[in-house]
């Protein structure tokens, strides 16, 4: 079997590296595989770095790739639809489309050409599912994210001797990840909880709004993009991950297995990871009070925490990248 992936994303966000985690996946049962990704894309660097046996190649403008040779085509975002799309009606190459955003797509000719002819289209979660059908009426399947396997290289860091680490990652797109909120919470802390520190990890377009409301804490700081994130969530106290919106929340499943307490908001497919107040605390989107409480609340609860961890770490086993792998195995050879 030889199956052709692309992915035309810009940077290297969740989306890119579960693609990545597919790819190094199906490399080791032998699967034959192509990667097609934007010129001088991350993603196709990081891929080649770990997956030796797997072919590279990189698209420009305008995106077009006659995939006639290839058994299938697994599309994973939303340009590589079209291409996807395209080749079908040229080729009947067949094809299989992951959904990783909520939010459903634009309804028109195009969209619904591409979701109604897919082979297979796959939805993160519950959320997406929904989403998309709105849009075509037809079986979509659902395979979540994987937790990642670069874990087992983490290490440990020394982050603020003697305060109780309050952590966070994500780009800093405040109507997507809800930054604004955890700004709030470090403003009407850092008088009254002198030994709690937040500590931001991620880069994007509302970083310098988060500078400048930030700008006279002394309880909070923005670290910028980090490649050994998980050296740095394993030395978290607690993770919060506040979003207004979210696909999955695949960052949620390394920091579950990396043994942190999580509060985090009951949006999208998050539900699907976390189970409120057994494996984590699922609060309402934009309200720092709520997330304040259910920070200060763990923070004095040794039991809580060390239970919600212990819930975690068996929970996340549902979605190792050896599960994902097989959930897509069972369609390609369908």
């Amino acid at each position: 079997m030889k199956v052709a992936h692309i992915n035309l994303a810009k940077g290297f966000r969740g989306g890119e590296r579960q693609t990545a985690i597919l790819i190094e996946e199906l490399s080791k049962i032998g699967i034959s595989q192509t990667l097609f990704v934007r010129k001088d894309a991350e993603l196709g660097e990081f891929v080649k770095s770990r997956v030796l046996d797997v072919e590279i190649i990189e698209l420009s403008k305008p995106y077009f790739y006659s995939f006639k040779d290839f058994d299938l085509v697994h599309s994973h975002e939303a340009k590589a639809n079209q291409l996807a799309g395209l080749s079908y009606l040229l080729f009947k190459t067949p094809y299989i489309v992951t959904r990783r955003v909520e939010f459903t797509p634009s309804d028109n000719f195009v969209n619904r050409y591409i979701y109604k002819k897919a082979k297979f289209v796959v939805a993160l979660s519950k959320a997406i599912e929904r989403d998309l059908k709105r849009l075509v009426d037809r079986e979509i399947r659902i395979v979540p994210s994987a937790y990642s396997t670069e874990i087992r290289d983490s290490k440990d860091l020394i982050l603020r001797r003697g305060k109780f680490v309050v952590g966070h990652v994500g780009a800093l797109v405040h109507d997507h990840k809800g930054q604004c909120d955890i700004v709030e919470v470090a403003r009407e802390l850092e008088k009254s909880r002198p030994d709690i520190q937040f500590l931001l990890i991620g880069d994007g377009k509302d970083k310098e709004m988060c500078l400048w409301r930030s700008r006279y804490l002394t309880n909070i700081e923005f670290l910028g993009f980090k490649k050994n994130v998980f050296d740095y969530i394993k030395n978290f106290d607690i993770f919060i991950f506040p979003s207004l919106h979210e696909g999955l929340g695949s960052t949620l499943l390394d920091v579950m297995r990396l043994g942190k307490p999580i509060v985090a908001s009951n949006v999208g497919g998050i539900p699907d990871i976390i189970e409120n107040e057994k494996s984590g605390y699922l609060i309402t989107p934009n309200s720092p009070q709520e997330l304040k409480k259910r920070i200060l609340e763990l923070i004095r609860d040794v039991d809580k925490r060390e239970s919600f961890v212990k819930e975690a770490l068996n929970r996340v086993e549902n979605f190792s990248p050896e599960k994902m792998r097989d959930r897509y195995l069972e369609m390609y050879e369908i």
